[in-house]
């Protein structure tokens, strides 16, 4: 059915598939990854830190000013710092929790209609 000159033929197409593929991804060779790749974790436990630590300061930030105009120095702080606190751990938790979002599971609109 396939002679000699058409295995050729694919095994040359395969040739330069695979050197196309690692021109567009240098981390595809063996032994070797993108640094990317490497920091990955790094970066969004950083990202999830910033996070948690924006919501305590800002929540504790806004307290502050509350305490400010109405005198009740320092208990709306120190209620809005454990509030930020909460909201953050909330945020991190999000993050981090493998359940996928509700709404994957619904059909995209305009797609398969009518099958």
């Amino acid at each position: 059915m396939f002679g000699q000159d058409d295995r050729d033929k694919l095994d040359a197409l395969t040739k330069r598939i695979d050197a196309a593929k690692e021109a567009v991804d240098p981390s595809s060779e063996k032994g070797h990854s993108a640094p990317e790749a490497k920091n990955r974790g790094a970066i969004r436990g950083a990202l999830l830190a910033s996070d948690l630590l924006a919501s305590i300061v800002g929540l504790g930030f806004c307290g502050w000013l509350a305490d400010e105009k109405f005198g009740t120095r320092p208990w709306l702080m120190v209620v809005m710092i454990l509030v930020g606190f909460g909201a953050g751990l909330m945020i991190v938790m999000r993050a981090l929790s493998d359940k996928p979002d509700e709404d994957s599971d619904k059909e995209p609109s305009g797609e398969n209609r009518g099958q």
